[in-house]
C-alpha cells in the first residue's frame, strides 16, 4: 500500500502498537513498502517487540528504507533469538550498504544457522568492503556449501569494487586459488533447480567476465536437457580462461551426455570448429558409452591432429582398444 497522506501515516504508526500482533506486522511492512523514512524510529523500536513476527516485519521494512540510522539497531538483530530475525537483519544490512554493517555481519559468518551465515556473506558482497576480505575466506571452509558459494561470489564482487586491493590480499596470502577451489565445490553440491531458470540466460551467462558467473551458469546447464547448451559448452571445455569453469564444464557435458543427448555430443564431433569437436570426443571418453565407438573411429581421420588425439584417447576410455 502507498500513503498519499500524513493521516494513513499516522494510523500505520498507530497499529504499531495494536494488541494483534499480526496487525502490529502488517503496519510494519506497510511502512517499509512505502519507503517513508519518517517511519525509522518507529521502525526501530518495533525490534524490541515481544513477538517475532512482528520484529522480522520491521527488520524488512527497515532495510526497504535504506536510512544510515538503522544499521546500528539492524546490528542488534543479529543476536535475536528467532534466526529468522536474524537472516532479515542481515538481509536489511545489504541492502542499506553502510559500512558500519560490516563488523556486525561478519560476526554473524559464525552463526549456528545456515541460512543467517548465507546472507551474512551476500550482505559483505553487497557492502564491498576489504575488511570482509579474512572473515570471507575463512567462510570458505563453512561446513555448507551454499555459505562456501556466497562467501566466493562475495568475495569476487569485493575485487571488482575495490579494484585490485582484494586480489591481491588473496595473492599475497597464497589463498587465491582456494577462493575458485571453494566456489567449484560450492557450485557442484548445490542443489538448486536448475530448470527454473531460462535456458537463453545461461547460455548468455557462458559468457560473462565473471568466473564465478560462467561455473554457476555451467553447473545449471548440466543439469537441463536442452541440446542447445551442448556447442557452446564443447568450446568452453578447454577455451575458458578459469580451470575451474573449464571442469564445472567437463562435468556437465558428461552429465548431458549421461541424460539423453549422447547423440547430440556426437554430433558436435562434425562441428566446423576443431576445438568443438576435440572437447566433443573427450566428453564422449568421459561418458564412456560403446554407442560412441564407430563416431570416435570416424574420429581419428579428423583433419586435427588434436582432435584425433582426444578420439584415441576416448576409444581407449571406452575399452574399445
Amino acid at each position: 500500500m502507498k500513503l498519499s497522506d500524513s493521516r494513513s501515516f499516522d494510523r500505520l504508526i498507530e497499529s504499531l502498537k495494536d494488541e494483534n500482533f499480526r496487525v502490529r506486522g502488517w503496519a510494519a511492512w506497510s511502512l517499509g513498502d512505502d519507503r517513508d523514512k519518517r517511519a525509522v524510529d518507529h521502525l526501530i523500536e518495533s525490534l524490541q517487540d515481544q513477538h517475532e513476527h512482528v520484529r522480522l516485519m520491521a527488520t524488512s521494512a527497515l532495510g526497504k528504507l535504506g536510512d544510515a540510522r538503522c544499521v546500528r539497531p539492524l546490528a542488534g538483530a543479529l543476536f535475536d533469538d528467532d534466526f529468522r530475525v536474524r537472516e532479515s537483519a542481515a538481509k536489511a544490512l545489504g541492502k542499506i550498504r553502510d559500512g558500519g554493517g560490516v563488523n556486525p555481519l561478519i560476526s554473524a559468518l559464525k552463526d549456528e544457522h545456515v541460512w543467517v551465515r548465507r546472507n551474512a556473506a551476500e550482505a559483505l558482497g553487497k557492502i564491498c568492503d576489504p575488511r570482509a576480505v579474512d572473515a570471507l575466506i575463512r567462510a570458505l571452509e563453512d561446513g555448507d556449501a551454499g555459505v562456501r558459494a556466497c562467501a566466493a561470489r562475495a568475495l569476487d564482487d569485493i575485487s571488482d569494487s575495490m579494484a585490485s586491493t582484494p586480489k591481491d590480499h588473496l595473492k599475497q596470502e597464497g589463498l587465491e586459488e582456494s577462493v575458485e577451489e571453494a566456489a567449484f565445490s560450492a557450485f557442484s553440491e548445490l542443489s538448486v533447480p536448475a530448470t527454473t531458470r531460462r535456458v537463453d540466460d545461461l547460455l548468455d551467462a557462458l559468457e560473462d567476465r565473471e568466473w564465478v558467473t560462467r561455473m554457476d551458469a555451467a553447473r545449471s546447464l548440466g543439469e537441463i536437457v536442452d541440446e542447445r547448451a551442448i556447442r557452446p559448452l564443447a568450446y568452453m571445455a578447454s577455451e575458458d580462461d578459469s580451470s575451474w569453469v573449464r571442469a564445472m564444464v567437463a562435468s556437465s557435458l558428461v552429465k548431458l551426455g549421461k541424460k539423453g543427448l549422447l547423440d547430440r555430443i556426437i554430433e558436435a564431433l562434425h562441428d566446423e570448429d576443431p576445438v568443438v569437436r576435440g572437447n566433443a570426443a573427450a566428453a564422449l571418453g568421459d561418458i564412456a558409452d560403446p554407442r560412441a565407438k564407430d563416431a570416435l573411429t570416424d574420429a581419428l581421420k579428423d583433419e586435427a591432429e588434436a582432435v584425433r588425439r582426444a578420439a584415441q584417447e576416448a576409444l581407449e576410455e571406452i575399452g574399445a582398444y
